[in-house]
């Protein structure tokens, strides 16, 4: 049998051993993408106890979300390293999110054993919210 033959049997073969591997083992499937670093930030920001500044808590409520915004923002977002501060203690990281058509942006600072949600904006959307934002009594 020639080479190009064998190669092409054996791709075939690796093919649906692959796909059955997949239907035989779809609820496990993140086991494969559970290292990747946006799926290592994101487990541990869901495995810490979560805080809220009262800023963050004033943003959310301002923006018209919840905590079950955040826990689907800290399940399913995407981490944006560049404006992450991953080098310093403790570690500031930026999500993303899709929620209601509309991209909601997070930023969490991630101790030992919490996790603080600290800012909360639509980045794309003018939003003027009166959190945290000192005012001057002159």
């Amino acid at each position: 049998m020639k080479f190009g033959r064998r190669l092409g049997l054996f791709l075939v073969g690796a093919f649906f051993g692959v796909l059955l591997a997949g239907v035989f083992f779809q609820d496990r499937l993140h086991l494969f993408t559970s290292w990747l670093p946006n799926n290592r930030v994101l487990l541990r920001l869901q495995m810490n106890e979560a805080l809220y500044t009262p800023e963050a808590l004033c943003q959310l409520q301002c923006l018209g979300l919840d905590t079950a915004d955040v826990s689907t923002v800290k399940s399913q977002g995407d981490v944006r390293f560049r404006e992450s501060h991953t080098r310093t203690d403790p570690k500031v990281y930026v999500v993303d999110q899709r929620l209601n058509d509309e991209l909601v942006r997070m930023t969490f600072i991630a101790g030992d054993s919490t996790t603080t949600l600290s800012e909360v904006a639509k980045p794309y959307v003018a939003v003027h919210c009166d959190c945290g934002e000192e005012k001057s009594s002159f």
